[in-house]
Protein backbone atom coordinates (compact mmCIF):
# COMPACT_ATOMS: atom_id res chain seq x y z
CA UNK A 1 0.00 0.00 0.00
CA UNK A 2 1.22 3.33 -0.79
CA UNK A 3 1.61 6.43 1.49
CA UNK A 4 -0.92 8.30 -0.29
CA UNK A 5 -3.11 5.16 -0.17
CA UNK A 6 -2.31 4.98 3.66
CA UNK A 7 -2.94 8.52 4.45
CA UNK A 8 -6.40 8.43 2.55
CA UNK A 9 -7.34 5.11 4.99
CA UNK A 10 -6.05 6.78 8.11
CA UNK A 11 -7.13 10.70 7.83
CA UNK A 12 -6.29 10.98 11.14
CA UNK A 13 -2.49 10.02 10.20
CA UNK A 14 -2.42 12.42 8.11
CA UNK A 15 -3.56 15.43 10.31
CA UNK A 16 -1.16 14.15 12.81
CA UNK A 17 1.29 14.70 10.75
CA UNK A 18 0.84 17.71 8.75
CA UNK A 19 0.08 19.51 12.30
CA UNK A 20 3.47 17.70 13.70
CA UNK A 21 4.81 19.44 10.74
CA UNK A 22 3.94 22.51 11.09
CA UNK A 23 5.40 23.13 14.52
CA UNK A 24 9.06 22.43 12.57
CA UNK A 25 7.57 25.16 9.66
CA UNK A 26 6.06 27.61 12.41
CA UNK A 27 9.38 29.10 13.58
CA UNK A 28 10.56 30.46 10.08
CA UNK A 29 6.86 31.57 8.83
CA UNK A 30 7.15 34.16 11.54
CA UNK A 31 9.99 36.05 11.16
CA UNK A 32 9.02 37.69 7.22
CA UNK A 33 5.71 39.03 5.27
CA UNK A 34 6.15 35.85 2.93
CA UNK A 35 6.68 33.80 5.55
CA UNK A 36 3.29 34.88 7.25
CA UNK A 37 1.44 34.89 4.44
CA UNK A 38 2.74 30.96 4.52
CA UNK A 39 1.44 31.16 7.71
CA UNK A 40 -2.32 31.77 7.10
CA UNK A 41 -1.76 29.21 4.15
CA UNK A 42 -0.89 26.70 6.33
CA UNK A 43 -3.23 27.40 8.89
CA UNK A 44 -6.33 26.53 5.86
CA UNK A 45 -4.26 23.66 4.76
CA UNK A 46 -4.90 22.50 8.60
CA UNK A 47 -7.91 23.17 8.88
CA UNK A 48 -9.32 21.41 6.04
CA UNK A 49 -7.49 18.19 6.62
CA UNK A 50 -9.12 18.45 10.07
CA UNK A 51 -12.82 19.20 8.55
CA UNK A 52 -12.10 15.81 6.75
CA UNK A 53 -11.13 14.03 10.46
CA UNK A 54 -14.16 15.38 11.55
CA UNK A 55 -16.50 13.95 8.43
CA UNK A 56 -15.76 10.65 10.28
CA UNK A 57 -16.78 11.73 13.84
CA UNK A 58 -20.35 11.01 14.89
CA UNK A 59 -20.81 15.06 15.97
CA UNK A 60 -22.59 17.46 13.54
CA UNK A 61 -20.37 17.88 10.54
CA UNK A 62 -22.56 20.91 9.58
CA UNK A 63 -21.12 22.47 12.61
CA UNK A 64 -17.40 22.40 12.18
CA UNK A 65 -18.10 23.57 8.10
CA UNK A 66 -19.58 26.64 9.72
CA UNK A 67 -16.77 27.27 12.20
CA UNK A 68 -14.35 26.54 9.65
CA UNK A 69 -16.13 29.10 7.10
CA UNK A 70 -16.23 31.81 9.82
CA UNK A 71 -12.37 31.62 10.19
CA UNK A 72 -11.20 31.65 6.47
CA UNK A 73 -14.21 34.51 6.21
CA UNK A 74 -12.57 36.69 9.20
CA UNK A 75 -9.17 35.62 7.82
CA UNK A 76 -10.16 37.27 4.25
CA UNK A 77 -11.49 40.41 5.62
CA UNK A 78 -8.22 41.01 7.78
CA UNK A 79 -6.18 40.53 4.68
CA UNK A 80 -8.40 43.18 2.47
CA UNK A 81 -9.23 45.42 5.71
CA UNK A 82 -6.93 45.01 8.66
CA UNK A 83 -8.59 45.84 11.78
CA UNK A 84 -7.21 45.39 15.42
CA UNK A 85 -9.94 43.53 16.59
CA UNK A 86 -9.77 40.84 14.14
CA UNK A 87 -6.94 39.58 15.13
CA UNK A 88 -8.60 38.48 18.39
CA UNK A 89 -11.75 37.19 16.87
CA UNK A 90 -9.98 34.89 14.03
CA UNK A 91 -7.91 33.23 17.15
CA UNK A 92 -11.11 32.62 19.15
CA UNK A 93 -12.70 31.46 16.33
CA UNK A 94 -10.00 29.23 15.05
CA UNK A 95 -9.37 28.27 19.37
CA UNK A 96 -13.22 27.08 18.86
CA UNK A 97 -13.07 24.88 15.88
CA UNK A 98 -9.94 23.22 17.18
CA UNK A 99 -11.81 22.24 20.19
CA UNK A 100 -14.98 20.90 18.66
CA UNK A 101 -12.37 19.27 16.22
CA UNK A 102 -10.83 17.54 19.61
CA UNK A 103 -14.09 16.56 20.73
CA UNK A 104 -15.27 15.26 17.51
CA UNK A 105 -12.26 12.90 17.51
CA UNK A 106 -13.06 12.41 21.17
CA UNK A 107 -16.18 10.95 20.44
CA UNK A 108 -15.19 9.15 17.31
CA UNK A 109 -12.37 7.25 19.48
CA UNK A 110 -14.90 5.87 21.94
CA UNK A 111 -18.23 5.09 19.49
CA UNK A 112 -17.14 1.68 20.32
CA UNK A 113 -15.17 -0.80 22.28
CA UNK A 114 -12.81 -1.61 19.02
CA UNK A 115 -9.83 -0.01 18.54
CA UNK A 116 -8.83 0.84 14.66
CA UNK A 117 -5.39 2.08 13.13
CA UNK A 118 -7.30 5.44 12.57
CA UNK A 119 -8.60 5.60 15.91
CA UNK A 120 -4.80 5.45 17.14
CA UNK A 121 -3.59 7.98 15.56
CA UNK A 122 -6.92 9.94 16.28
CA UNK A 123 -5.47 9.70 20.07
CA UNK A 124 -2.29 11.73 18.87
CA UNK A 125 -3.93 14.26 16.66
CA UNK A 126 -6.55 14.87 19.61
CA UNK A 127 -3.79 15.76 21.38
CA UNK A 128 -2.34 18.47 18.76
CA UNK A 129 -5.99 19.94 18.30
CA UNK A 130 -6.13 20.77 22.11
CA UNK A 131 -2.74 22.06 21.97
CA UNK A 132 -3.63 24.39 18.93
CA UNK A 133 -7.14 25.20 20.78
CA UNK A 134 -5.36 26.56 23.92
CA UNK A 135 -2.70 28.29 22.25
CA UNK A 136 -5.34 30.18 19.89
CA UNK A 137 -6.60 31.03 23.54
CA UNK A 138 -3.85 31.94 24.65
CA UNK A 139 -3.09 33.98 21.22
CA UNK A 140 -6.75 35.93 22.14
CA UNK A 141 -6.25 36.54 25.59
CA UNK A 142 -3.21 37.88 25.23
CA UNK A 143 -4.56 40.51 22.48
CA UNK A 144 -7.45 41.05 24.56
CA UNK A 145 -5.54 42.00 27.57
CA UNK A 146 -1.74 42.83 26.48
CA UNK A 147 0.54 41.55 28.84
CA UNK A 148 -1.11 38.44 29.72
CA UNK A 149 2.11 36.52 29.14
CA UNK A 150 5.57 37.09 30.26
CA UNK A 151 9.22 35.54 29.26
CA UNK A 152 12.44 36.11 29.75
CA UNK A 153 13.15 37.80 26.44
CA UNK A 154 10.73 41.15 25.82
CA UNK A 155 8.95 40.66 28.80
CA UNK A 156 6.02 43.14 28.28
CA UNK A 157 5.87 42.26 24.36
CA UNK A 158 3.25 40.57 22.72
CA UNK A 159 4.05 36.69 22.61
CA UNK A 160 4.45 35.36 19.03
CA UNK A 161 2.40 32.08 17.76
CA UNK A 162 5.19 29.40 18.40
CA UNK A 163 5.70 30.77 21.91
CA UNK A 164 2.16 30.36 23.26
CA UNK A 165 2.37 27.00 21.32
CA UNK A 166 5.29 25.77 23.12
CA UNK A 167 3.42 26.86 26.38
CA UNK A 168 0.61 25.29 25.65
CA UNK A 169 2.08 22.19 24.66
CA UNK A 170 3.93 21.93 27.67
CA UNK A 171 1.26 22.51 29.64
CA UNK A 172 -0.83 20.09 28.03
CA UNK A 173 1.74 17.08 27.86
CA UNK A 174 2.38 17.76 31.76
CA UNK A 175 5.87 19.04 31.51
CA UNK A 176 5.20 21.90 33.41
CA UNK A 177 5.38 25.78 32.73
CA UNK A 178 8.15 26.58 30.18
CA UNK A 179 9.64 30.14 30.32
CA UNK A 180 6.69 31.96 29.30
CA UNK A 181 4.41 32.35 31.98
CA UNK A 182 0.48 33.20 32.84
CA UNK A 183 0.92 36.47 34.28
CA UNK A 184 -2.75 37.84 33.97
CA UNK A 185 -6.16 36.25 36.14
CA UNK A 186 -7.90 35.12 32.72
CA UNK A 187 -4.13 33.75 31.17
CA UNK A 188 -3.50 31.70 34.37
CA UNK A 189 -7.65 30.20 34.03
CA UNK A 190 -6.99 29.21 30.69
CA UNK A 191 -3.74 27.50 31.61
CA UNK A 192 -5.14 25.84 34.40
CA UNK A 193 -8.17 24.89 32.36
CA UNK A 194 -5.76 23.55 29.82
CA UNK A 195 -3.80 21.56 32.54
CA UNK A 196 -6.92 19.44 33.65
CA UNK A 197 -7.64 18.69 29.65
CA UNK A 198 -4.04 16.96 29.97
CA UNK A 199 -5.24 15.33 32.87
CA UNK A 200 -8.11 14.03 31.40
CA UNK A 201 -6.35 13.49 28.00
CA UNK A 202 -4.09 10.85 29.68
CA UNK A 203 -6.96 9.06 31.37
CA UNK A 204 -8.22 8.75 27.64
CA UNK A 205 -4.82 7.25 26.51
CA UNK A 206 -5.16 5.03 29.07
CA UNK A 207 -8.72 3.63 28.20
CA UNK A 208 -7.60 3.19 24.95
CA UNK A 209 -4.50 1.04 26.23
CA UNK A 210 -6.99 -0.72 27.98
CA UNK A 211 -9.30 -1.77 25.14
CA UNK A 212 -5.96 -3.47 23.55
CA UNK A 213 -5.73 -5.06 27.06
CA UNK A 214 -8.83 -6.37 26.91
CA UNK A 215 -9.39 -6.98 22.76
CA UNK A 216 -5.83 -6.95 21.18
CA UNK A 217 -6.18 -5.19 17.77
CA UNK A 218 -3.23 -5.59 15.18
CA UNK A 219 -2.50 -1.99 14.97
CA UNK A 220 -1.38 -1.22 18.81
CA UNK A 221 1.66 -3.05 18.55
CA UNK A 222 2.40 -0.51 15.55
CA UNK A 223 1.43 2.38 17.35
CA UNK A 224 3.34 1.51 20.76
CA UNK A 225 6.28 1.13 18.74
CA UNK A 226 5.78 4.72 17.66
CA UNK A 227 5.26 6.17 20.89
CA UNK A 228 8.27 4.22 22.52
CA UNK A 229 10.63 5.65 19.60
CA UNK A 230 9.04 8.86 20.36
CA UNK A 231 10.45 8.61 23.78
CA UNK A 232 13.61 7.20 23.32
CA UNK A 233 14.54 9.94 20.77
CA UNK A 234 13.42 12.95 22.99
CA UNK A 235 15.32 11.08 25.96
CA UNK A 236 18.39 10.96 23.57
CA UNK A 237 18.09 14.80 23.09
CA UNK A 238 17.45 15.85 26.34
CA UNK A 239 21.16 13.60 27.17
CA UNK A 240 22.76 15.70 24.42
CA UNK A 241 21.58 18.84 25.63
CA UNK A 242 22.84 18.17 29.31
CA UNK A 243 26.13 16.80 27.80
CA UNK A 244 26.63 20.59 25.60
CA UNK A 245 25.06 22.98 28.61
CA UNK A 246 29.19 24.03 28.71
CA UNK A 247 32.43 23.46 27.65
CA UNK A 248 33.40 21.14 30.68
CA UNK A 249 32.92 17.32 30.45
CA UNK A 250 32.51 15.76 33.53
CA UNK A 251 32.17 12.25 34.61
CA UNK A 252 28.37 12.32 34.79
CA UNK A 253 28.24 13.72 31.37
CA UNK A 254 31.23 10.93 29.87
CA UNK A 255 28.68 7.93 31.24
CA UNK A 256 25.47 10.01 29.84
CA UNK A 257 27.15 9.67 26.19
CA UNK A 258 27.30 6.17 26.33
CA UNK A 259 23.18 6.25 27.54
CA UNK A 260 22.82 8.53 24.67
CA UNK A 261 24.20 5.31 22.63
CA UNK A 262 21.84 2.80 24.10
CA UNK A 263 18.88 5.38 24.04
CA UNK A 264 19.63 6.06 19.91
CA UNK A 265 19.57 2.44 19.70
CA UNK A 266 16.45 1.56 21.05
CA UNK A 267 14.67 4.29 19.56
CA UNK A 268 15.62 3.16 16.15
CA UNK A 269 14.83 -0.41 17.05
CA UNK A 270 11.65 0.34 17.69
CA UNK A 271 11.39 2.42 14.72
CA UNK A 272 12.06 -0.55 12.50
CA UNK A 273 9.01 -2.23 14.59
CA UNK A 274 7.11 -0.24 13.28
CA UNK A 275 7.78 0.44 10.16
CA UNK A 276 7.87 -3.31 10.07
CA UNK A 277 4.31 -2.95 11.54
CA UNK A 278 3.15 -0.85 8.70
CA UNK A 279 5.05 -2.52 5.79
CA UNK A 280 5.23 -5.84 6.08
CA UNK A 281 8.58 -7.58 4.47
CA UNK A 282 10.32 -4.51 5.10
CA UNK A 283 13.36 -6.71 6.63
CA UNK A 284 15.00 -9.97 5.61
CA UNK A 285 17.47 -12.18 7.01
CA UNK A 286 19.29 -15.37 6.26
CA UNK A 287 16.79 -17.34 8.85
CA UNK A 288 13.08 -16.96 8.27
CA UNK A 289 13.52 -14.15 5.04
CA UNK A 290 9.68 -13.27 4.39
CA UNK A 291 9.21 -14.08 8.26
CA UNK A 292 8.33 -11.11 10.56
CA UNK A 293 11.94 -10.06 12.50
CA UNK A 294 11.84 -10.27 16.73
CA UNK A 295 12.46 -7.29 18.74
CA UNK A 296 16.19 -8.45 19.38
CA UNK A 297 16.95 -8.87 15.33
CA UNK A 298 16.04 -5.16 15.10
CA UNK A 299 17.73 -3.87 18.25
CA UNK A 300 20.80 -6.48 16.57
CA UNK A 301 20.74 -4.56 13.65
CA UNK A 302 20.49 -1.15 15.51
CA UNK A 303 23.16 -1.40 17.59
CA UNK A 304 25.52 -2.49 14.29
CA UNK A 305 24.53 0.49 12.10
CA UNK A 306 24.69 3.10 15.12
CA UNK A 307 28.48 1.93 16.05
CA UNK A 308 29.22 1.67 12.56
CA UNK A 309 30.25 -1.79 12.15
CA UNK A 310 28.11 -2.03 9.22
CA UNK A 311 24.72 -3.98 8.57
CA UNK A 312 24.12 -7.60 10.61
CA UNK A 313 22.17 -10.69 8.42
CA UNK A 314 19.39 -8.77 9.22
CA UNK A 315 18.87 -6.48 5.96
CA UNK A 316 16.73 -3.23 4.71
CA UNK A 317 14.79 -4.12 1.59
CA UNK A 318 11.62 -1.87 1.45
CA UNK A 319 12.24 2.24 0.67
CA UNK A 320 11.00 3.07 4.01
CA UNK A 321 13.19 0.85 5.99
CA UNK A 322 16.38 1.72 4.25
CA UNK A 323 15.86 5.73 4.81
CA UNK A 324 15.18 4.59 8.60
CA UNK A 325 18.84 2.68 8.14
CA UNK A 326 20.70 5.85 6.34
CA UNK A 327 19.17 7.91 9.20
CA UNK A 328 20.71 6.16 12.10
CA UNK A 329 24.46 5.62 10.00
CA UNK A 330 24.06 8.87 10.10
CA UNK A 331 23.47 9.55 13.63
CA UNK A 332 26.03 7.18 14.37
CA UNK A 333 28.56 9.42 13.01
CA UNK A 334 27.16 12.71 14.84
CA UNK A 335 27.42 10.08 17.92
CA UNK A 336 31.20 9.51 17.52
CA UNK A 337 31.61 13.38 16.61
CA UNK A 338 30.00 14.08 20.04
CA UNK A 339 31.82 11.65 22.13
CA UNK A 340 35.48 12.24 20.24
CA UNK A 341 34.55 16.26 21.04
CA UNK A 342 33.75 15.84 25.17
CA UNK A 343 36.63 13.05 25.14
CA UNK A 344 38.81 15.97 24.23
CA UNK A 345 37.14 18.75 26.06
CA UNK A 346 38.03 16.38 29.74
CA UNK A 347 40.99 15.97 28.79
CA UNK A 348 42.33 19.69 28.00
CA UNK A 349 40.14 20.53 31.63
CA UNK A 350 42.20 17.83 33.51
CA UNK A 351 45.37 18.96 31.65
CA UNK A 352 44.57 22.42 32.72
CA UNK A 353 44.07 21.60 36.20
CA UNK A 354 47.26 19.74 36.32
Amino acid sequence: MSALGYLRRTPSAGLLLVQLLGILLYPWMETSPRGRVGFGVFGLLVLGVALRVVRRSPWLTWLAFVLAAVVVALSVVHAVTPHPALPVAIAAAQSVFYFYAAGSLIAYMLRDWVATTDELFAAGATFTLLAWGFAYAYAACDALFPGSFSAPINPAGLRTWTELLFLSVAVLSSVGLSDILPVTGMARALVMLESFAGVMYMTLVVVLSAVHVIAPHPALPIAIAMVASAFYFYATGSLIAYMLQDWEATTDELFAAGATFTLLAWAFAHAYVACQGILPGSFSAAANPQGPRTWLEMLFLSVAVLSSVGLSDVMPVTPMARALVMLESFAGVMYMTLVVSRLISLTVVRRDQM
